[in-house]
Order: C-alpha cells, then structure tokens, then sequence
C-alpha cells in the first residue's frame, strides 16, 4: 500500500497501478468502458453515475483514493476515471484505514 506520499501523479497511477479487483489483464481502459456503460443504479442510464462522479469533482475538487498493498487501486476507480477526463494532473492518496472508514 502506498502511504508515503500525499499524491500521486496521474500518469504514474495509470502505468503502476491495477485498475481494481477484475482479473488480469484489466485495463483502464477496460475499466472506463465498463464504467461509462454501466446502468445507473438511481435511473438506468449507462454512465449517469460517472457522469455525477466528474459534475462533484469539478465543484468539489478531486477526494483521495486509496492502492491496496498489491499495488491495485482498493478505492477510487469513479475518481481516476473522472481526473483522466477533467485533466486533473495529480491524484491524491489515502491509507486503507482512511478509505476503510469512510464505508462503515
């Protein structure tokens, strides 16, 4: 897990780090696709809520994710996908104690 640095640069993330827990060999690009063709749980819409994830982000700013001791991202695939699209250069990180809490 990476703990040390507070960010992590956007390009960095997308050549060392997994896209989450699909089997290999799972792309971001596999990732992004799935996400933007997902149905929406609140309407049935493919991509409604990516599309939500990247309208908070924009008004909010970007919330950390979190890479997992295996070097995949545990928490946060929404908000990579959305810094990819808005151009966000940096991507800050978090411990998984940190994103753990904020699912209890």
């Amino acid at each position: 897990m990476i703990t040390a640095a507070l960010d992590i640069a956007l390009v960095e993330l997308l050549t060392t780090v997994g896209p989450g827990h699909h089997p290999l060999p799972w792309t971001w690009e596999d990732e992004e696709r799935d996400i933007r063709t997902r149905l929406c749980l609140c309407c049935g819409r493919p991509g409604h809520f990516q599309e939500t994830v990247e309208a908070r982000v924009m008004a909010f700013g970007l919330e950390a994710v979190c890479i997992d001791e295996t070097g995949r991202l545990h928490d946060g695939h929404h908000r990579v996908i959305a810094a990819r699209t808005l151009g966000i250069d940096r991507i800050p990180l978090e411990t998984r104690v940190e994103a753990d809490a904020r699912w209890q």
